[in-house]
């Protein structure tokens, strides 16, 4: 969806570094505190006072979050390919 947007590959990866450290400070500071929405969650560390079961149903419910958001990131995508390769 960003290079859609961007149009150009050097600008998307920029971007995409500029978000990821974003994202990063934030989940390091404590402001994305729930693990659920963490994308650097490490699911083979599981954190001190947390059930099993809770951790497991976290551990689901955040790849779905993930999978279900690069979905729609890619048919944004799509739809922004299409309106750009129009006919002349």
């Amino acid at each position: 969806m960003l290079s859609t947007i961007t149009r150009s590959g050097n600008g998307t990866a920029v971007m995409t570094i500029m978000t990821c450290v974003l994202l990063m400070l934030m989940t390091s500071s404590g402001v994305l505190s729930n693990p659920m929405y963490d994308i650097f969650l490490n699911p083979y560390e599981m954190p001190n006072g947390f059930h099993p079961e809770i951790w497991a149903t976290t551990l689901v419910k955040s790849r779905v979050l993930l999978f279900v958001g690069a979905g729609v990131l890619f048919l944004i995508g799509l739809l922004n390919l299409q309106k750009r390769e129009k006919f002349v």
